[in-house]
């Protein structure tokens, strides 16, 4: 599908053909260059690193949706009760503005301290390697994929073994592996961030696959109204009350009996006489399962996926993997962003290069856009992990966005991230991209793959 950048609407619709979600790059910098455009629904759409930049960390537009006119006229269209929704307490911190925000970041933060993320580096090291060593051995086996249960610790047998794969998930790209491949998106990276998150909160591991499939739908909420299909919209809304439900019943475990978890570190947390209200609790565990689980899946297959493509920065980062896969970390949220965009609301009347844009506007920012302008990043297009900002300060991507909504979970994904760039580089040897099709999931928002066959080196 092409479409000219005189027509945005139908430049941004081109992002849902698959064959453009395979490389939406070029999409991104013809709006770039066209400035900022008007798409479906008055939607503003934002492509330029320095205005993107000035919008997150300035106080001219609200994170919070619900006072985006367009949402709300959307929300009436679908017949949805608008008051219940404007009222709604379980918003996570992610979607909401000063003071709420910043109250409820503090108090969340100091459950999910620096010092607890960097504790977790041993048992990171332990489930990659444990995955690995699966994933490597079915292989070998000449198994099909799911043959094995994909938690790293599970006895054969066990009740979290994976049900029959579906027509268009995962489990069903996965069978189309060719034989002696491992899935690093379902033998890896799919599994490792759900397993760590799991742990974080307390979650049985029998319950994890039930965590994958809630997320799965969550993520797709992330994509803008327009893009989505009715069943979309309300396969996510379902996702969001039965884990609603299902966190009910473990907060309440949790303020009876407090573990060493998390969950209870989030219902036990205090500033003051400040507490997480129930609701706020259930919008911070929403958050920390869409945004810890599906952000870091797509980190990792993006980064191996560029590894594999691009020899010289393979070869620079097989060098020394442990001082070099942090470095592949931020070139992958540079290059390859697993978060593409961003929507905001336009808090006041403002102007964006002779664009007005009226208060309860919808922009959309185009994170991946930004990342790749040439005005901000020398050489763009290139995949360069020696980039000399990579490991020294800021370096300067919007993959994690910016200002007061900068990524929480940014260290726990940039340390599985580098943990399971340097397994890879050690333990894969010289593995390559078998000739298959690459399909991507379909969502805008979000940039992952369905599988990842790698073939190991014999």
């Amino acid at each position: 599908m092409t479409a000219d950048v005189d027509d945005p609407q139908a430049l941004l619709l081109s992002l849902l053909d698959p064959a453009v979600r395979a490389d939406p790059y070029s999409v991104y910098a013809r709006l770039r260059e066209a400035g900022p455009v008007v798409g479906p629904m008055g939607i503003v759409v934002v492509s330029g690193y320095a205005d993107i930049d000035r919008l997150l960390r300035g106080g001219e537009v609200s994170s919070d949706y619900r006072t985006s006119a367009v949402f709300r006229d959307w929300l009436a269209e679908q017949g949805a009760d608008v008051g219940m929704w404007l009222a709604d307490d379980t918003q996570p911190f992610l979607l909401r503005d000063p003071p709420d925000h910043t109250r409820l970041r503090r108090l969340v933060s100091k459950a999910f301290t620096p010092r607890a993320v960097a504790s977790l580096r041993p048992r990171i090291v332990e489930l990659v390697d444990g995955l690995l060593d699966r994933a490597l051995a079915r292989a070998r086996a000449g198994e099909p994929v799911g043959a094995a249960d994909r938690s790293p610790d599970a006895a054969e047998g066990s009740p979290d073994a994976p049900a029959a794969a579906a027509e268009g998930s995962p489990d069903a790209a996965a069978a189309a592996v060719p034989s002696g491949a491992i899935e690093l998106v379902d033998e890896l990276a799919y599994p490792l961030p759900v397993t760590v998150i799991s742990e974080l909160l307390g979650v049985p591991a029998e319950d994890e696959h039930q965590l994958r499939g809630w997320s799965r739908h969550l993520a797709r909420s992330i994509d803008p109204p327009f893009l989505l299909s009715p069943e979309d919209r309300r396969a996510s809304w379902d996702a969001i009350d039965e884990f609603h439900e299902y966190l009910r019943e473990r907060i309440a475990e949790r303020r009876a009996h407090p573990r060493d978890d998390l969950l209870s570190a989030l219902v036990q947390a205090r500033d003051g006489g400040d507490a997480l209200t129930e609701d706020e609790l259930l919008g911070t565990c929403v958050l920390l399962l869409a945004a810890g689980h599906e952000t870091t899946v797509n980190l990792i297959a993006n980064g191996t996926l560029a590894l594999l493509r691009h020899p010289e920065a393979r070869a620079w980062h097989a060098a020394d993997p442990e001082q070099r896969s942090l470095a592949v970390v931020e070139e992958t949220l540079r290059h390859d962003p697993p978060v593409q965009l961003r929507d905001r609301v336009a808090a006041s009347d403002l102007d964006l290069h002779g664009v007005g844009i009226e208060a309860g506007r919808t922009l959309l920012l185009l994170l991946a856009a930004g990342n790749r302008d040439p005005r901000r990043f020398p050489d763009p297009e290139a995949f360069a992990p020696w980039r000399g900002s990579h490991g020294r300060g800021d370096p300067g991507h919007l993959g994690f966005g910016a200002g007061i909504h900068y990524c929480l979970g940014a260290p726990l994904a940039r340390l599985e991230g580098e943990v399971t760039f340097t397994a890879i580089a050690r333990r894969l040897g010289e593995a390559r991209l078998p000739d298959v099709e690459l399909v991507y999931r379909p969502s805008v928002a979000l940039r992952g793959l369905e599988a990842l066959p790698v073939q190991p080196s014999s």
